[in-house]
């Protein structure tokens, strides 16, 4: 379990390594590491449980792991993409080409039809809805809108998108030539959209191969918990790659994180708690217009448009 500790905080933890080889006496990192740790409570096991929300009750508002059902999870935040092997999700539609055509190709793929023809220019399509304060939405740009329970649109959000960019070129080695590049939606660079693509595909292929070895460079899946009475949905945070493979290797039970001190459970029937409401953003029923799309799996654009990236069986 030490282990899993060292994954979940391993970015922290090797920053301060780093500066203490740079300015440190030898060995204080280790020192930190270990002191790191022990402070970190291990995160509480239910993996032996089938009701996260069960995991949830016994957790006690301590972060915790469980299985759940892919069925019940939703991809690339607000757009809500259920993980089902019909669903228009670019990646699993990506992968669909990829499994029965053994094309390795980003262009022309489903990723890159996706991120050509999805290009939101202000962030009430992401919502998809029309806020009654529209004119004071203007200001922002589509990196800026966040989920209405997490937070309100801001500057902020958007410098915390640009940053997971830079720390995602850096873990990978990768030349960032656009840091606005954002994985959920186009436009991207060719770059960008091939780094994603090479990704997703290399992810399938050792999960195939190997299987889901969980831990090592990795922490685990993260994910948030939304509740209606006794029914949920899992918003993905993190590892929407794995999701995506874990699917197209047939897997239908997955390990997921939940950090429930950093993101809290989303209860419907606490509307008027959650910021953009609370900021007059939004109507307590508009938010729970955008919370009922996410918990059903459901898009903020028409079938109309998903079908044009949607793989047909064609090579």
């Amino acid at each position: 379990m030490a282990r899993y500790v060292l994954n979940l905080y391993k970015r922290r933890i090797f920053k301060l390594m780093d500066l203490f080889r740079v300015g440190g006496r030898p060995g204080r990192h280790q020192e930190v590491l270990l002191k790191l740790l022990k402070k970190n409570k291990e995160v509480k096991d239910y993996t032996f449980l089938t009701d996260p929300l069960q995991a949830l009750e016994k957790a006690d508002g301590e972060p915790f792991l469980t299985n759940v059902p892919l069925a019940h999870c939703r991809g690339f935040g607000l757009l809500a993409f259920p993980i089902t092997k019909d669903s228009s999700h670019p990646f699993i539609q990506t992968l669909n080409e990829y499994k029965n055509t053994g094309l390795r190709r980003y262009e022309g793929s489903p990723l890159e039809k996706y991120y050509s023809v999805f290009q939101p220019t202000t962030g009430e399509e992401l919502w998809g809805i029309k806020p009654s304060k529209n004119d004071r939405l203007n200001r922002y740009t589509t990196l800026d809108f966040i989920e209405p329970w997490f937070g309100i649109p801001s500057k902020h959000e958007r410098r915390s998108k640009i940053n997971i960019n830079k720390i995602e070129a850096r873990e990978h080695n990768r030349e960032l030539k656009n840091a606005l590049d954002w994985q959920h939606f186009g436009p991207v660079s060719y770059a960008k959209g091939k780094f994603e693509y090479e990704r997703l595909i290399n992810i399938y292929e050792s999960i195939k191969k190997h299987g889901y070895l969980r831990g090592g460079s990795h922490s685990e899946i993260n994910g948030a918990m939304l509740v209606e009475g006794k029914k949920y949905s899992v918003m993905i945070n993190s590892g929407q790659h794995r999701i995506a493979a874990l699917l197209a290797n047939d897997y239908e039970i997955v390990p997921i994180h939940f950090n429930v001190k950093k993101w809290q459970p989303v209860i419907k029937s606490k509307t008027r708690h959650w910021p953009a409401v609370k900021y007059k953003f939004l109507s307590e029923q508009e938010a729970k217009a955008i919370f009922d799309r996410i918990f059903s799996g459901l898009q903020p654009f028409t079938d109309k448009l998903s079908k044009k990236w949607t793989y047909n069986g064609q090579s």
